[in-house]
């Protein structure tokens, strides 16, 4: 079942990545397989300000990798899990238009879409995804 994830970026600062920051952890199922596609819009059902898909670990996208061993948080049972590992680029972010440069913070919407593989197409979280203007570095 999807879930409402409301999440916080800097726009003059990369988002996710290696640092883990922004990791999900998908428990039980291995995801490593599964194509993302992950929309970011100005308005629900808008036109998407950009869209993360699918890649390698460092690069601006969504990668995933499957961890036999990923112990479940509470019972420290073995199930496995799937660490889901977004990054946004700075100039991604530092690109998004400011269509209310009155306001401090750029809102947007987001949709994670994933399908794992063998199987359909679904949500997995949506929510708001909040810019926070800053000061630029120059």
């Amino acid at each position: 079942m999807p879930f409402e994830l409301n999440l916080t970026a800097f726009r003059h600062a990369p988002w996710g990545g290696t640092t883990g920051l922004a990791d999900l952890v998908r428990m039980n199922d291995d995801w490593s397989l599964a194509q993302f596609s992950w929309a970011f819009s100005s308005a629900p059902g808008g036109a998407n300000a950009f869209t993360l898909e699918t890649a390698d670990e460092g690069a601006e996208g969504v990668s995933s990798t499957f961890d036999p061993d990923y112990p479940h948080p509470s019972t420290a049972e073995t199930v496995g899990g799937t660490t889901i590992r977004p990054q946004i680029d700075q100039a991604t972010l530092e690109a998004v238009a400011d269509a209310r440069p009155e306001k401090e913070d750029i809102e947007l919407h987001h949709t994670l879409y994933v399908t794992p593989s063998g199987e359909p197409r679904r949500v997995l979280c949506f929510g708001r995804f909040t810019i926070k203007k800053g000061a630029p570095t120059q």
